[in-house]
């Protein structure tokens, strides 16, 4: 495929794939079939995107470029299966959008601009239940927080937050000559599969609790969870919980199960 006239734009921070065996990597790895409908965010110059429509029932590419869409849009004009969207993502009506198109559920695959990595993750996961999987290229420094377990140095918020919506895991790195032009950091592609039984594996009784506590305890990172928790529920309820081990350690080492049980307390004891 030819690379397009067009020059990446800095302030989309573009990066495109330009690596054909990364490529090949990605679409085994997706294992696109007939029946799947792909949502890819950022198709840019349509690496990905020919190559997916080529065993996939339908691509929804989305692309904020303008120019780039209309370049994208001719050269996939006699391909009925691109559907070709030009918007902002973070903005997109996912649900109504696939509501008109008569789909239930999407697989995701993104090669990710890194500055919008975070909301992105934010925007799918508050859609979860409209989404199959998710195939990211992600900075592999961000990579490793979003897989990290308790211990490790990456683990915080973010991979908490990961933990809770999805099992999460590394398919392999990109180095920077893959990409145009060259990123300064190595890459990685992520793989995202969807926990339906979230709510049941936790037994959260309050989900927005759940996160606040999270947010809290990795706010103040190498302070115990009772001196992190203290401004939030203040003297009083903080005694409520009483003498508890699970208190006096520090965030990095608190497991999701651990932070759900412990937000389920704090739950219970708030109310009347």
């Amino acid at each position: 495929m030819t690379h397009s006239p067009l020059k990446p734009l800095k302030r989309f921070g573009q990066n495109f794939l330009i690596d054909p065996n990364i490529k090949r990597k990605i679409v085994a790895a997706v294992h696109p079939e007939t029946g799947d409908r792909i949502l890819e965010i950022g198709p840019g110059d349509g690496a990905l995107t020919f190559e997916l429509a080529r065993a996939a029932g339908r691509v929804y590419a989305v692309e904020i470029d303008k120019k780039r869409c209309a370049c994208l849009s001719s050269r996939a004009a006699d391909i009925p299966r691109i559907t070709l969207v030009c918007a902002d993502v973070l903005k997109f009506d996912l649900e109504k959008f696939l509501l008109r198109e008569g789909v239930d559920r999407v697989r995701v695959v993104s090669n990710l601009p890194y500055y919008i990595t975070t909301p992105v993750i934010a925007y799918l996961f508050e859609r979860i239940n409209l989404i199959e999987d998710i195939f990211l290229t992600v900075q592999k420094e961000v990579a490793q927080r979003l897989v990290a377990r308790p211990g490790d140095p990456s683990y915080g918020s973010l991979s908490c937050f990961v933990d809770y919506y999805c099992e999460a895991d590394v398919l392999f790195t990109i180095a920077p000559a893959c990409f145009r032009p060259k990123p300064k950091v190595d890459s990685a592609f992520v793989r995202f599969r969807p926990r339906r039984d979230r709510l049941e594996r936790l037994h959260l009784r309050s989900e927005e609790g759940f996160f606040r506590v999270i947010r809290t305890s990795f706010g103040q990172r190498r302070k115990t969870l009772r001196a992190s928790l203290a401004r939030m529920l203040g003297r009083a309820s903080l005694e409520q919980l009483g003498a508890d081990e699970l208190l006096e350690r520090r965030p990095q080492t608190v497991s999701v199960q651990e932070f759900a049980g412990l937000s389920n307390r704090i739950f219970e004891s708030a109310r009347p």
